[in-house]
């Protein structure tokens, strides 16, 4: 895929629309493309990009995945070498919040994209936050609703400690804002209720 048939693709189609043979090519060569990514306003941390995120293969038979390309801090040490963390596959990054980085994962045991949630490990170290975290996983187990994600797994591996959720494929608010800008009040108040 060149530059100019990414464009025209993108200008379509959404990202989540293109079957999965489409979105890991404007993936990988989203990766390799610092002009396309300057051209759709993404960085390495953008949502469209980690949407596309697979395992790529390089030419000569090595691991290469986009999580390889991000910034090897965002999680710790070389987890993001291995792309493998217990049962989970990592694929790419969803978010970074105060608890933790979210990767995109598949659950390996059961074929299926997970939300993976991964401590970091300077709040790892706080025996009392982790217990938290573990808390915060086994009180979201106990929720089932259609409007909250269900939680599927938590545990430790490696020196990590993840907490496996259901994986909800589409956009969030901040991308939708950042691309049409503030919402009309009536579809602000129906994205809340």
């Amino acid at each position: 895929m060149n530059c100019e048939e990414l464009a025209q693709l993108l200008a379509a189609h959404r990202l989540s629309e293109l079957p999965p043979d489409q979105r890991a090519a404007v993936g990988e060569h989203l990766v390799a493309c610092e002009a396309c990514r300057a051209a759709q306003k993404l960085d390495e941390q953008s949502q469209p990009l980690h949407d596309a995120a697979t395992p790529l293969r390089a030419r000569d038979g090595a691991e290469h995945s986009l999580l390889g390309k991000l910034d090897a801090n965002q999680v710790g040490g070389g987890l993001t070498k291995r792309n493998r963390l217990a049962g989970f596959e990592l694929l790419g990054r969803l978010g970074k919040g105060g608890m933790g980085t979210v990767l995109k994962a598949r659950q390996l045991s059961m074929d299926r994209l997970v939300a993976l949630k991964i401590l970091p490990r300077r709040l790892a170290e706080d025996q009392d936050f982790v217990a938290r975290f573990f808390r915060e996983a086994r009180s979201a187990a106990r929720l089932r609703h259609p409007h909250i994600v269900q939680a599927f797994d938590v545990g430790q591996a490696e020196g990590y400690y993840y907490f496996a959720m259901e994986y909800v494929d589409g956009e969030g608010p901040n991308a939708i804002l950042q691309r049409d800008g503030p919402f009309e009040a009536a579809h602000a108040l129906r994205l809340m209720k």
